[in-house]
């Protein structure tokens, strides 16, 4: 199995943005309570489309038969006569869809109900959460200050483009001037690919509101915490 993804400053965010919300239970009600379960499910949906996420080889071979011979009806079965086969199966459906391997006829079921609440599967196994967090390669401590400072000076940016009449471009050039004393550049395609990575959410499910300012940090921020720092 392939080792994960190395965070970086253009990456961590799509990488690891799904399994930081499963991990913080109090985040994930949070935006949920104040964007409804129908924009989180479809934000977990487009969390995984954009992910690299592996499936971790964690399901038995039990349910693999299961889903390569597409026997719904057993599924149903099997997740019917035992809790702990219900979260197996939605871990194997969650890094199933990770990685492309879909079963859309399988909606009805039990997917739709994995999208609204992830983190039932940590909640019965915090092991599994662990074992995921494990395989993270750890960033050093200087790359996760760096990142900090960079989701900071990206709330000062998204609130400078609402009041402001300045380009994206002179609001960054300025931020790393006045905040950062030039000690960070180049931030523009920084903010760039956090700016797609909300916004093509927003595009591609267009009866969603936009996340706010704060939301959008919050979540950044999550994901940053989320990821192992070198002692």
């Amino acid at each position: 199995m392939a080792r994960p993804i190395t965070p970086s400053r253009s990456n961590y965010f799509k990488l690891y943005t799904i399994q930081a919300l499963w991990h913080n239970n109090a985040l994930d009600d949070e935006l949920r309570d104040h964007y409804g379960h129908e924009q989180m499910a479809s934000f977990i949906e487009y969390l995984f489309s954009i992910s690299k996420v592996k499936r971790l080889g964690l399901t038995t071979n039990k349910v693999r038969q299961l889903l390569n011979n597409k026997d719904f009806q057993g599924i149903s079965d099997y997740i019917d006569n035992d809790e702990s086969n219900r979260i197996e199966l939605m871990g194997a459906l969650l890094f199933d869809y990770a990685t492309q391997l879909k079963f859309p006829e399988i909606d009805n079921i039990v997917f739709n109900y994995v999208l609204s609440s992830p983190s039932i599967i940590y909640e019965e196994d915090p092991e599994y959460l662990n074992h995921l967090q494990s395989m993270i390669p750890e960033i050093s401590k200087e790359t996760h200050d760096q990142l900090l400072r960079l989701i900071n000076g990206y709330k000062e940016y998204l609130n400078r483009l609402n009041t402001n009449n300045e380009s994206k471009t002179q609001i960054c050039l300025n931020i790393e001037k006045e905040t950062f004393k030039n000690k960070i550049v180049n931030i523009r395609q920084d903010y760039h690919f956090y700016d797609e990575f909300f916004n093509n959410f927003t595009s591609k499910y267009k009866n969603n509101p936009e996340f706010s300012i704060n939301s959008r940090v919050a979540i950044l921020l999550n994901t940053l915490d989320y990821i192992p720092v070198k002692p």
